[in-house]
């Protein structure tokens, strides 16, 4: 058993959840059993998470995506009410990684995403109140889009959405996880080949086409997967604690 306390200690310095502002609250959010014997990995929060954390005796769940947010949900009531009455109820903690775990630079969502598709990094990308969430780098050698595509679909898991606006051979990539659309425009003033970003909208088309960009999109729910895999076993080793990655895939 290690202590609630100790993890969350740990997991707090480690992705320095201080160094950046963010809409999400994170760290410890519900507070439950002092000690751990295993943890519930997953990206978002929803009911189905909780009660499969329950069903496998997790004492603490960890999630990209948590409950408290600045803007919103800021209440007690309806499914926010169920949510946290069922880990007081059964005594769960809950803590959560929203921005410090996509940008990190060693587990973060985006790093990991451009190791997996054999792009080598060269910098940061996707600026946030002066910090970079994302990375850019360069593929080995330039392939094709299809082939590239072939590859992204693979590492995700993934039917992504894609636009072909840009090159037909591509070695630059960018890529902010989650639903970054907005970073498109960075990406074509920098004139990368290719950029990766979870989610879509109506304006992505006539952009790619118009400033000759490769767009995919491959689900903000798969391409945030990756950060919260690498933290656990992080505290697996580190903690000598039993982890479990909770699959509650969605179409975005």
């Amino acid at each position: 058993m290690v202590k609630l306390s100790d993890l969350i200690r740990f997991c707090d310095q480690y992705l320095e959840i201080d160094k950046i502002p963010d809409s999400s609250y994170n760290g410890l959010q519900v507070e439950g059993k002092e000690e751990v014997n295993k943890i519930a990995l997953g990206v978002s929060c929803n009911e189905k998470l909780f009660q499969e954390a329950k069903k496998k005796e997790c004492e603490l769940i960890l999630t990209h995506h948590g409950l408290l947010w600045n803007k919103r949900w800021q209440y007690l009531r309806g499914f926010q009410k169920k949510r946290i009455k069922f880990l007081f109820d059964n005594n769960i903690s809950l803590a959560t990684y929203h921005l410090p775990l996509d940008l990190h630079s060693e587990i973060g969502n985006n790093v990991l995403g451009l190791q997996r598709l054999g792009v080598k990094r060269k910098g940061g990308f996707g600026n946030y109140n002066g910090f970079n969430i994302g990375y850019w780098g360069v593929l080995e050698s330039k392939i094709s889009f299809d082939k590239f595509l072939e590859r992204v679909n693979k590492i995700y898991s993934a039917k992504s959405y894609h636009v072909r606006g840009g090159k037909m051979m591509i070695e630059t990539v960018a890529i902010v996880s989650g639903g970054a659309r907005t970073y498109l425009e960075e990406a074509i003033d920098k004139e990368i080949d290719v950029y990766i970003t979870g989610e879509t909208n109506e304006s992505v088309p006539a952009l790619c086409i118009e400033g000759e960009m490769n767009f995919i999109a491959p689900g903000h729910y798969n391409t945030e997967k990756f950060g919260v895999w690498a933290l656990g076993e992080l505290l697996e080793t580190k903690f000598d604690i039993k982890t479990e990655f909770i699959d509650i895939p969605n179409n975005l």
